[in-house]
């Protein structure tokens, strides 16, 4: 393992209260590879949290690097006073037009599980909405300043948006500058899972930001939206092992109801994996089900923590998304499904259609556009 890679894993055991070995490890590290890897891992406020061990675990790191951990730390304190303030925004217009909602990840992560809510950085407000309220969302995000981005599903018409739960993403140019995601489900039409959203709902509850009351869902359910974010992007961030850890370690979290919602959502391949991870990265363990072991396929040779510290994928980013979540579907006719969304997807989600008015969604039209994206996936480097 690489010293860059051991500076996370000795930042993860210090997260998770373990005691490190005194020995220091002496050899340089290129601090500007360091500094950007903590970046990508969202977790700089940490290492500035942890600096007195961490320096005389890595002495060889200078003051510079310390003091740059300092001033993205006191940045990400000021976002969050900015965040507080849309926050508000948001719910007085949400109240007011009787639109309900709840937050999730990011923000509720930041201030429910974390010690201080600057310790988790996030670049983005994630919210989640019933799909007949996206007209009127749209509206009150435009009257607030949000403009909608330019990515994948922004030509698509509300009713596909709405029929296959496709997340909208929002930006705000002027100050605060932030971005805001929309969703009507934790999962798109065409993931690998499919949640009933309708429980999550049904398990809704209180957050107090900024000593004003909004709402989430419970632990247990933000602890398994922290799971499956963490799967969809290949658990490729520390930040995500960190959100669970912290999750699981909050006061009265009902672990036993977590591992049968685990079971009821048949993420048990998703958790065992986590663990496997787990183990190496914290240097601890959570108990499981010992019946779920032979499930687990062999990840070794695509996924390892040598890779998710580096921040590497084994695949290309496209073939990822297509090869990676077979290893965690739990049986054959769920990944038969899954290949056949993905491969063949209904004609009415192809963006091609909605970019050029010319071209008509007739079949043949549609196995064209197929071959050729296949073709470039399998050509993907």
């Amino acid at each position: 393992m690489e010293l860059r890679q051991q500076f996370f894993v000795t930042l993860a055991q210090l997260f998770n209260n373990k005691t490190i070995l005194p020995t220091p490890y002496t050899d340089e590290l290129d601090e500007e590879k360091l500094y950007r890897s903590g970046i990508y891992h969202q977790v700089i406020p940490l290492i500035y949290h942890f600096q007195q061990p961490l320096k005389q675990k890595f002495p060889s790191i200078s003051d510079n690097f310390w003091a740059r951990t300092r001033l993205f730390t006191l940045s990400n304190s000021i976002f969050l006073i900015a965040v507080e303030k849309t926050l508000l925004e948001l719910d007085d217009a949400f109240q007011q037009h009787k639109i309900a909602y709840r937050l999730f990840k990011g923000p509720v992560l930041a201030y429910h599980s974390y010690q201080f809510p600057y310790f988790r950085t996030f670049g983005d407000i994630d919210i989640i909405i019933k799909p007949a309220d996206l007209p009127q969302t749209h509206r009150i995000l435009q009257d607030l300043g949000f403009e909608l981005c330019n990515d994948l599903y922004s030509n698509f018409p509300d009713h596909i948006i709405q029929k296959y739960a496709f997340a909208r993403h929002y930006q705000r140019r002027q100050k605060p500058q932030l971005a805001l995601d929309v969703h009507l489900n934790l999962s798109g039409g065409l993931h690998p899972f499919q949640f009933d959203i309708t429980e999550f709902w049904a398990h809704s509850a209180p957050i107090t930001i900024d000593n004003h009351t909004y709402e989430t869902f419970e632990p247990v359910y933000q602890a398994l939206i922290a799971l499956y974010h963490a799967f969809k992007h290949y658990f490729f961030k520390l930040i995500w092992f960190f959100d669970l850890w912290a999750l699981l370690k909050t006061p009265d979290f009902d672990y036993d109801r977590f591992e049968s919602l685990i079971r009821h959502f048949k993420l048990q391949n998703m958790w065992q994996l986590f663990n496997q991870f787990s183990t190496q990265l914290f240097n601890s363990d959570q108990t499981l089900y010992r019946p779920w072991y032979y499930r687990l396929p062999r990840s070794k040779n695509w996924l390892s923590l040598d890779h998710i510290l580096s921040g590497i994928l084994p695949l290309s980013p496209s073939k990822a998304r297509l090869i990676l979540p077979l290893f965690y579907l739990p049986d054959f006719s769920s990944k038969g499904r899954y290949l056949w969304r993905q491969l063949l997807p209904p004609r009415e989600v192809i963006r091609d259609f909605y970019l050029n008015l010319h071209l008509q969604p007739t079949l043949w039209n549609y196995l064209r556009l197929r071959h050729k994206a296949i073709a470039e996936l399998f050509n993907d480097q």
